[in-house]
């Protein structure tokens, strides 16, 4: 064979080998990729929706404890009393204080949640060696369920506290008293003042990430118990579903209906499961919200530096009775409980549209190596 040719062959096979080795990596990265943005372009809309919700079971987890010191009024005269329709002495705006943090955060923090609930979800069917449908066993698949929720909330607290915090902080700015708020009583002017304020005066681990651990055990129960609910209206929704389309296989070719049947039960089961997560752990979350917004100034056992998770329990029950705990529970509800819908719906909206392909790398490609 001439040099030439010989060349022009070696070339095309190294150029061949590229392009299989691009491909390769560009198949893999897709899905997660793929899943990524869906989750983060969800929680940002269930967000934008539910923070005003959010704000008000925020301020009324803290206003309990500023009785003690004398503003008993402070929650009314904040605007929580207020009529939120109304714009007057910006009313309306006050109820999305700390949301500049959110979306800047949440859509990265939703994006990591969903990548860790795909992926976790189809690495154990694949070590399993099933597909998570008749052959796994009921212990298996709450296993799964739980293990699904931890490893998303893992994910998404990482990215998720210091908006937390900075969130929290903004939320009920108004409402706590100069003595009780953290950074010596200075209120921020906005999300960037925030940042810069709390990095240099409390640092990353005692700021930013204030409260990682007791988030986790806020939301760790709550995923694990939220996504066994979840998976288990999926079941009674898929088997409702089977059922009518043996009745109607005429009607395969009306795509929107069968598009919004399908995502429908979703919303479904997010809001049922949401909800009664959201009532287990209430508790811990509002010790949660307390500790990364108030000091431990006129707590019980608290000489004024921050605040515990233990240290914040012991006080509310002592002070303020146990059923004092599930202060704000119904607004958190209201907050929680209708993001997860819309977080869902939209999540697998996006989904079945096929503007990202997630359907192209569902099980098959995952469970069959």
């Amino acid at each position: 064979m001439p040099r030439d040719e010989r060349r022009d062959g070696e070339e095309v096979v190294k150029k061949n080998n590229a392009t299989t080795t691009t491909t390769t990596v560009s198949s893999l990265l897709s899905p997660f990729f793929d899943q990524f943005v869906a989750g983060a372009a969800s929680g940002l809309a269930s967000r934008l929706v539910t923070h005003p919700m959010d704000t008000i079971k925020s301020r009324m987890q803290v206003h309990a404890a500023t009785r003690r010191t004398g503003h008993r009024g402070a929650l009314l005269r904040s605007g929580f009393g207020r009529n939120i329709t109304t714009t007057n002495n910006n009313a309306f705006f006050g109820y999305y204080k700390g949301f500049g943090a959110v979306a800047l955060g949440s859509p990265l923090a939703s994006g990591m949640y969903f990548l860790g609930y795909e992926t976790t979800k189809k690495t154990l069917a694949k070590v399993r060696g099933d597909d998570g449908g008749e052959t796994t066993t009921a212990a298996a698949a709450a296993m799964d369920n739980v293990l699904t929720g931890i490893v998303a909330q893992a994910l998404a607290g990482i990215a998720y506290t210091p908006v937390d915090v900075i969130k929290e902080r903004m939320q009920v700015s108004s409402v706590l008293p100069k003595h009780l708020k953290t950074n010596n009583g200075i209120d921020y002017r906005n999300v960037f003042d925030a940042v810069k304020t709390i990095a240099q005066n409390e640092g990353v681990k005692n700021g930013l990430m204030r409260g990682y651990w007791a988030q986790n055990f806020v939301w760790w129960p709550w995923s694990a118990s939220y996504f066994v609910v979840y998976e288990k209206g999926l079941e009674i929704f898929s088997r409702s579903n089977n059922n009518n389309n043996n009745n109607n296989n005429d009607d395969d070719d009306d795509d929107s209906v069968q598009t919004v049947y399908n995502v429908s039960p979703h919303a479904a089961s997010a809001f049922t499961a949401a909800t009664f997560a959201t009532v287990l752990t209430h508790p811990l979350d509002l010790c949660k919200t307390r500790i990364q917004t108030m000091t431990a100034k006129g707590m019980n056992g608290g000489g004024g530096g921050s605040l515990t998770l233990k240290m914040a329990c012991v006080d509310v029950v002592k002070t303020e009775g146990v059923l004092a705990l599930y202060r704000g529970v119904w607004a958190r509800i209201l907050s929680v409980a209708p993001g997860s819908a819309i977080s869902f719906y939209a999540y697998e909206s996006i989904r079945k549209s096929g503007m990202l392909r997630l359907d192209d790398y569902d099980r098959d490609d995952y469970d069959d190596p």
